[in-house]
């Protein structure tokens, strides 16, 4: 029997659906490997992004992939939960008849390193209530910095005021912007918009404060006793370059120049000091030179209100940058003897409206160190705080 000839519309159309049906294993290939890649890009972008993705996006595409197939090898994954649902997907002993033993191992294999990778991830990071004793009510944040310690923080829910009063507490003993790296460790305990506790643990060393009632009043203290600066009500006086008492060694004035012997106008005043000792600023202001300046050797300026500016002279090292705001009492720099000098010091200027004063007729005094009045109950609260956050 001869089958009557289609006319060519119809042949046209049945021969374009032919053809596709042809290429479909094809595209379907083809579709699958971009669903892995395309996931697998989204896992690298960020942690909560990546766990999403595993759960969302490999799961379907896994349990569809690895079935009805016996006996496919797998690598370790004993880093990661055991009753993870990403877990039963790379435990799965089934696989597609159409995909190979290689192709399988392959894939499973990729998945288990990014699984390891966002579990590693997370296991840094903890987020819990207390949910009894004193700090009831209480939130615990603890982390690594991934990028900054202010992004990192409020990325994982601690507002923004805490964070602030962190930074203001711990700026004297800690320089946010060069000494966290990424890798290093916090841990955050706060009450609403109240901070309790912190600590930030860097390669080199680790600085906590606490909040302690002390009669009526709540202060935020460092580990060994001493009070923070807070960056709050600090007097009107200038503090002291150096901490513990100053040793002066040459005086604002008229003086015959030690290394040159020429008699000429000496604008500051040199403190002795040993090398590398921490130098302070004297007062609140924004750091308007980081770098070296002709006979000053390593020098900082600090511009600060009312038309006062300051300048440290014969510095080994920067411990900020220009543009940075400073607090007094907070450390800028160490002592040395760069540019021109015979020794180890530290030179003081201070102007008023650009004309060079006498720092000693100002308002200049050590700034003595404030401790915790009961040291005993302060450890004894300090023990209180560690076991709440390591249980």
């Amino acid at each position: 029997m001869i089958l009557p000839r289609l006319p060519k519309n119809i042949r046209l159309l049945c021969g374009g659906v032919l053809l596709v049906l042809g290429y479909l294993p094809i595209l379907w290939h083809i579709s699958s490997k971009n669903n892995l890649e395309s996931a697998s890009s989204e896992l690298k972008q960020s942690d909560f992004e990546a766990s999403r993705a595993l759960e969302h996006v490999q799961m379907t595409l896994l349990l569809d992939k690895f079935s009805n197939k016996d006996n496919v090898a797998l690598p370790d994954h004993s880093t990661f939960p055991v009753n993870s649902p990403l877990a039963t997907i790379l435990n799965s002993e089934k696989v597609s008849p159409r995909t190979s033993e290689q192709d399988v191992y392959t894939a499973k294999s990729k998945m288990m390193e990014v699984v390891q990778r966002v579990c590693a991830n997370n296991a840094n990071n903890s987020v819990r209530s207390v949910k009894a004793g004193e700090f009831a009510g209480a939130v615990i944040v603890q982390s690594r910095i991934k990028s900054s310690f202010y992004v990192d923080a409020r990325r994982l829910g601690v507002p923004a005021g805490v964070v602030d009063t962190v930074i203001k507490n711990m700026s004297s003993r800690l320089d946010f912007r060069r000494s966290l790296k990424v890798g290093d460790s916090f841990e955050i305990m706060y009450k609403k918009n109240e901070l309790l506790y912190c600590k930030i643990a860097t390669k080199n060393k680790e600085c906590a404060i606490y909040k302690f009632l002390t009669g009526k009043t709540s202060s935020y203290f460092f580990a060994d006793g001493e009070k923070t600066s807070g960056g709050n009500g600090q007097d009107s006086s200038f503090g002291a370059p150096l901490s513990g008492k100053l040793s002066i060694s040459d005086r604002f004035g008229v003086r015959r120049h030690p290394i040159t012997g020429k008699c000429h106008m000496h604008t500051g005043v040199d403190f002795r000091a040993s090398w590398g000792s921490p130098v302070y600023a004297i007062y609140d202001g924004v750091v308007t030179r980081a770098s070296y300046y002709s006979g000053y050797g390593h020098c900082i300026d600090i511009r600060h209100p009312n038309g006062y500016a300051s300048r440290y002279g014969h510095l080994s090292k920067y411990e900020v940058n220009r543009g940075t705001k400073v607090k007094k009492g907070q450390i800028i720099g160490r002592s040395g003897s760069s540019g021109v000098s015979t020794g180890p010091h530290v030179h003081l200027e201070l102007a008023k409206n650009n004309v060079t004063i006498d720092p000693l007729r100002v308002k200049i005094m050590s700034t003595p160190k404030q401790t915790i009045p009961n040291m005993k109950a302060f450890r004894y609260f300090i023990t209180r705080v560690n076991r709440t956050v390591a249980q």
